[in-house]
């Protein structure tokens, strides 16, 4: 299992944002690569995902590496977020996933409430020109609507973009994606 950072985990390194102290939580760890980023630089890690391939695929991993995981089998939007624990919170490409946009922003504010003071959150969202628009198990939704509702939280925004390019699927296969990505930082 890789443990390369992604692009929003190397936006945290290269802004120095990525201090590796305290908890982490990762929403849909899928293949773990942010996982194994997290944990191997020092974060005490809960990760969370409900499919059980990557479940048994991450805790063969950490028990190997003697890592700090704690993995969760279950849904997302049902992992009980204790409010003020995590000094950052990552979910990277796994709330699109969530039934409609309503579900998507309801668990955001959950995860705000989770962050300590300073804490960071990232995620990332798909927009309606994604190649996957139209899909009925997941949730598209406009840049300027996610903006309006992330400036009703208690979070400074840090770092936003929306893209569209060619790239890969987690599978390896092809697609057009438009993805939204934030970073946010809790304030009070």
């Amino acid at each position: 299992m890789k443990s390369s950072k992604s692009f929003l985990l190397r936006k945290l390194e290269q802004d120095g944002l990525f201090d590796c102290k305290g908890y982490a939580l990762e929403l849909g760890f899928g293949n773990g690569e942010d996982t194994m980023a997290l944990a191997q630089c020092g974060y005490q890690v809960d990760a969370v995902d409900n499919r059980q391939e990557f479940i048994e695929k991450l805790k063969s991993v950490v028990g190997e590496q003697k890592l700090s995981v704690n993995v969760f089998f279950q849904p997302m939007e049902e992992f009980k977020i204790e409010e003020g624990k995590y000094n950052l919170i990552f979910a990277r490409n796994s709330l699109p996933f969530l039934k409609n946009k309503e579900a998507i922003f309801n668990l955001i504010k959950k995860l705000v409430r989770g962050l300590s003071l300073n804490g960071k959150i990232c995620f990332t969202l798909f927009g309606p020109k994604d190649g996957w628009a139209g899909a009925s198990n997941i949730s598209f939704i406009e840049y300027d609507e996610v903006n309006r509702f992330l400036e009703t939280l208690p979070i400074k925004l840090h770092y936003r973009s929306s893209e569209e390019s060619y790239g890969k699927t987690m599978k390896g296969d092809t697609k057009f994606w438009h993805i939204h990505s934030f970073i946010y930082i809790k304030k009070t």
